[in-house]
């Protein structure tokens, strides 16, 4: 058994191929960074906001298309060209863990919760937590003005049976009362082991725009590491306003030098091409740092 990390990155619509030195026995991706865009000098209203990973496996490898949507009521859509999405994965590769449990749950809403079925039996977990896989937020049938948008997924252990995944999600708008999505969905991924120490190790940051996130030690030296979004919330103070780009997630791992990971600049940004952009105090990003020990490490 082995843990293996991996990230990629591609355009909307196109097909990333995470390729594992053994077959991968169980796993879980999700969104690292993603930048969605009109076009340089294209802003408009927003209907649908979402991305929506789709995962194939072969052998060794994993195949993941990315399906992505920044669109209005008006026919004006995302420009792929312009736009893309990194993905992150997490494989337990050669020999299955019955300690450590892997998986993505789809479709999990405020009223629908996912359920996530806990490794081991019934001891207390070492790793238990979320990453965003995707989501979708709409307001179906019209479109209007951008204040923010937010994506929470979360995990509710029972105490006996399988876990719950939880979600909270919205887009809104500026006006008084505001309009809020209709559909708000999120795809979840959960990554929870009871081995001591677990298999790989894993630290929550929040980030800031254009704020610098202090070096993150972990306990022991660390090997292959990769960032996940967990969670995102992007708003204007007030007031609402058209959509140019919205970019979220971490864009770099900046170094590693034995217990210590130092992540580059990471976002959680909008603006239109008026100037106007988002609320940074208002404004943040909670990322996953995943590391898997440097003993441990298979590539």
């Amino acid at each position: 058994m082995g843990i293996e990390v991996q990230t990629m990155t591609c355009q909307p619509s196109q097909t990333v191929y995470f390729t594992f030195a053994e077959p991968p026995q169980d796993w879980v991706v999700g969104l690292t960074l993603f930048t969605l865009t009109y076009g340089p000098g294209n802003s408009h209203s927003v209907e649908t906001l979402s991305i929506n990973l789709e995962v194939n496996l072969a052998a060794n490898q994993l195949g993941v298309t990315v399906r992505a949507q920044l669109s209005d009521h008006s026919s004006n859509t995302i420009d792929v060209g312009a736009s893309s999405v990194t993905v992150g994965c997490v494989a337990v590769t050669g020999s299955s863990d019955p300690y450590t449990a892997l998986a993505n749950v789809p479709n999990v809403t405020q009223q629908d919760r996912g359920v996530f079925q806990l490794p081991g039996n019934g001891g207390a977990c070492t790793v238990l937590t979320t990453c965003l896989s995707g989501f979708n937020l709409s307001y179906d049938t019209t479109d209007h003005e951008f204040q923010g948008a937010t994506a929470v997924p979360g995990i509710d252990p029972q105490s006996s049976g399988p876990a719950f995944v939880t979600a909270t999600a919205d887009m809104w708008n500026g006006e008084t009362p505001s309009n809020h999505a209709v559909t708000a969905a999120i795809d979840a991924g959960v990554l929870a082991s009871v081995d001591d120490p677990p298999p790989f190790m894993v630290q929550m940051v929040t980030a800031y725009n254009y704020t610098t996130v202090p070096p993150i030690a972990f306990p022991s030296a660390v090997g292959p590491v990769i960032t996940l979004i967990q969670s995102f919330n992007v708003q204007y103070a007030s007031d609402e306003y058209t959509v140019q780009n919205i970019v979220v997630g971490c864009g770099k791992i900046q170094s590693v030098s034995g217990s210590t990971v130092t992540l580059g600049p990471c976002w959680a940004y909008t603006d239109d091409n008026e100037g106007n952009s988002e609320d940074n105090a208002l404004s943040s990003v909670n990322v996953l740092v995943i590391a898997v020990p440097a003993q441990s490490a298979r590539s």
